[in-house]
């Protein structure tokens, strides 16, 4: 998974800040938890795990004290999602969101940290393929 991939996502899950939530809650669909489930994939003890944590911004109550989630949350909860999905730990996934909220996220860090990454699934690549060549002599024994 090349990095200017994961750039080029990561850069379509900065926030848009040029116009206010208001028009935004005004213009999107307004999720229940289940609805976002759905949406994205992802189980709904996983989105209440990623809320009390930090990695998703805490959603909305209504009076009834339900969570509502905005098209933004469902944008991130994609993101995180490829994310997790590609191997990135919670921690990665809490560097990049968080790279994603400043202004002007830095390319070199995100760089940096997609690096590490692929560095980390290369070493366990090399260690599946030792494994793989011991097995059949093991096995024969």
């Amino acid at each position: 998974y090349p990095v200017s991939e994961l750039w080029r996502e990561f850069k379509t899950h900065v926030p848009d800040s040029s116009y206010s939530h208001y028009r935004v809650k005004c213009r999107g669909k307004i999720l229940s938890i289940g609805e976002l489930a759905k949406k994205t994939g992802v189980k709904v003890v996983t989105i209440r795990y990623y809320e009390q944590t930090g990695i998703l911004p805490a959603a909305a109550r209504t009076a009834g004290n339900y969570r509502i989630y905005s098209p933004e949350h469902a944008r991130r909860l994609q993101f995180i999602r490829r994310c997790r999905d590609l191997g990135f730990s919670l921690d990665q996934v809490r560097d990049l969101s968080r790279l994603s909220a400043e202004n002007a996220p830095s390319c070199a860090e995100v760089c940096r940290i997609a690096e590490r990454h692929q560095k980390e699934v290369e070493d366990k690549i090399a260690d599946l393929k030792r494994l793989a060549s011991e097995l059949p002599y093991k096995c024969i024994m």
